[in-house]
């Protein structure tokens, strides 16, 4: 009996540690997106509105990482709500935090496809 409860102990730790790490991967994503997100360079709308900017490979290097950190943020997201379940916790709050995520992943997917004049222009 008493082997159970310290491995219903432990389990019960498992699943709590994966909530704080699918937070700590949403969170790490999250403050270090500013640095790579292709928005933050200057740019011109170039023919066919290719997106024309003073460091191009810059542009390309920050568009890479940023699309993974986006993935980051969406495997996060993944793995908060599949820890939610284990632990059997209503997750309809969630939608809260699901929301804003999924709109950073699409947009930083839609520029990163499109480019920062692309993408601005069809914003306008």
């Amino acid at each position: 009996r008493k082997n159970r409860q310290i491995k219903d102990m432990l389990d019960n730790r498992r699943r709590y540690a994966a909530v704080i790490n699918a937070l700590r991967m949403i969170n790490r994503s999250l403050n270090e997106l500013p640095n790579h997100h292709p928005e933050r360079h200057l740019y011109l709308a170039g023919d066919n509105n290719q997106t024309l900017v003073e460091d191009a490979e810059q542009w390309q290097a920050d568009a890479r990482e940023a699309r993974a950190l986006a993935g980051k943020l969406n495997a996060g997201l993944t793995a908060l709500k599949e820890a939610y379940k284990n632990l059997e916790i209503d997750k309809s709050h969630l939608e809260n935090i699901e929301k804003p995520i999924l709109n950073i992943v699409l947009q930083i997917n839609d520029i990163s496809r499109k480019g920062n004049a692309a993408y601005w222009q069809q914003a306008e």
